[in-house]
This record gives C-alpha cells, structure tokens and sequence, in this order.
C-alpha cells in the first residue's frame, strides 16, 4: 500500500512556497540574434546579520555571444564530506554575473535534508539570480565554505551550455519533477548538461553522486583552470572568506574575479 501510495505523488507548480523560490523562471530564447530573455531573475541582497532585501528581475536580456567568463560554484553546506551544492555562473562581458542553481523546490513549511530528497520531498527549482544573492545567501546567511573555480572549456561550448540552461528552466516552467538527492540533483544534472557539449565526458562515479569531491574530478579532467596543484586551487578558489571583508557597496561579482587569479592566456 505504501508504494502505491508513493507513486501517485505528482509534482506540482503550486503550493505555498518559500519566498525565495516563489517563482519558477522563465525564458525566451532567439535563436538567430542569440539573445536570451529571463524573467523572474531573482535579486535578494543578503546581509552579514543575516537580514534580507527581496527583489524579482524581469526581462533581463543577456547574448550567448557575450559569455566572458564561466564559474564552477561549490557549496558546502553540510556537516558530511562528500555533500554539497553545486552552480554555474556566467560572467558577460558588461560586467554582469548570473548564477543557474538547481535546487529541492521547498514551501514555507519544509527544511532541507538529503534522505528526504530521496522521497519525493521536494520539486526540482531552477533558479536564475545575481551572484550576490545566489552566492550570499551561501556565505552570509548560511555561513557556509564556498569555492569558486573558473571553467575551462571553448567559446562554443559555453554558448551551447547557457542555452541548455535556458531550455531546462523553460521546461520546468512548463512542466513540474521530482528533486532527488542521488538521481536527479544539481550534479547529476550538472553532468548531463556538460556530457551534452563537451567532448571530455564525466564518468558516473561516486564523484558524481558526493558532488563535495567534484572539483577534485574536475580538475583532473582539466575542466577547471588549474591555480597549482588540487590542494592550491582549491585554497586559492575560496571565497567565503574574502566575503567577509566585502563592504557591500563595490559589485559583489567583480569584487570576487579581483580576488582570484587572473585568467590564463
């Protein structure tokens, strides 16, 4: 009776959900010009004392074209090792910097736990935002480490990537699934959308399934820019700390890239 029960549960856009993923982002996308058009791009600011400023975007255009940089962002939020939360930032070349994260879809009733992510807990979110929110939510609110690696990869690739980020919001804008922790999760999906573009395919190892020990994956697959050995880039990709010392006026994006290593040529 229990498993008849579990397998009718449907995935749902509708319920009282949590004011930061209150809405699910939409797209459009113009193929021939290659500009993209989000709405529901979220904004909030994150304060050091834990406080909040709530602000939706609509109608942000950004051109694939315009891709400057592409940032691997590594959370982790958990007391285990190998758990973790992952993102993409793409960083144009006017200065702005949006974060894709998906995430469990939460209401205002349900905290986070990776065994309920494993029973139809939660829906699948993708969110699109500014760094400062997806990130400060992270180091301010949460108080947790955060590493942000610059991707490795060609123009292309990039442009392909956003776009399959733009076609996978689309479709859960349309259509609602389930979250899992193991099968369907930020590094599983993550690892789909890289296999689609890129000619270096990532294994399904336990890597994948602990995505806290992704960015050792990464760079030895040379999908991440090396700063030194492992243990060097992943001290120098740090940046929780350096957030500490961020006076929140200087754009919060910028005053990360000047904190990491330049860009190799």
């Amino acid at each position: 009776m229990f498993f008849m029960v579990w397998r009718k549960k449907t995935a749902s856009l509708t319920k009282p959900w949590n004011d930061y993923c209150l809405h699910q982002s939409s797209v459009v996308i113009d193929e021939d010009t290659g500009d993209i058009t989000f709405s529901h791009v979220r904004d909030f600011t994150w304060h050091k004392d834990k406080e909040k400023e709530s602000k939706w975007l609509e109608n942000i255009t950004v051109n694939v074209n315009e891709i400057k940089d592409v940032w691997f962002i590594v959370d982790h939020f958990f007391w285990m090792k190998g758990v973790a939360h992952l993102m993409l930032s793409f960083e144009f070349n006017d200065g702005r910097c949006f974060s894709f994260s998906f995430e469990a879809r939460r209401t205002i009733d349900d905290s986070y736990h990776p065994w309920h992510g494993m029973w139809r807990a939660y829906e699948m979110y993708l969110v699109m935002g500014t760094e400062k929110d997806l990130v400060g939510i992270r180091a301010f609110k949460r108080g947790n480490q955060v590493h942000r690696y610059r991707t490795v990869t060609s123009k292309r690739r990039e442009k392909s990537f956003l776009l399959s980020f733009a076609r996978e919001m689309q479709s859960l804008h349309e259509e609602p699934v389930f979250y899992h922790s193991l099968t369907n999760s930020c590094s599983t999906i993550l690892r789909k959308l890289i296999n689609e573009v890129s000619p270096i395919k990532i294994p399904m190892i336990w890597r994948v399934i602990l995505p806290g020990h992704s960015a050792r994956l990464g760079y030895r697959l040379g999908l991440l820019e090396r700063w030194g050995d492992y243990e060097e880039t992943r001290d120098r990709a740090r940046i929780d700390l350096h957030l500490q010392k961020w006076d929140g006026k200087e754009d919060f994006s910028k005053y990360l890239t000047e904190k990491l290593p330049k860009k190799a040529r």
